[in-house]
């Protein structure tokens, strides 16, 4: 439960950044996420229990 707790914590930040705060949002998925490839944009909200298991590639 601790661990879900870390991630609901993360996404809560990424779910509330501004549409101007592109690199901010590329951070915290960085954080969250297990592997963030280039050229990605996930728009707000995301929804995740385990992030640290999913890998995102290029161009996404």
């Amino acid at each position: 439960m601790k661990e879900q707790m870390q991630c609901l914590e993360v996404l809560y930040d990424f779910n509330h950044t501004r549409p101007s705060e592109a690199e901010k949002r590329n951070e915290i998925l960085k954080k969250l996420l297990a592997e963030v490839s280039v050229n990605v944009y996930i728009e707000p909200p995301l929804h995740a229990n385990w992030g640290r298991h999913t890998h995102v590639g290029n161009d996404v």
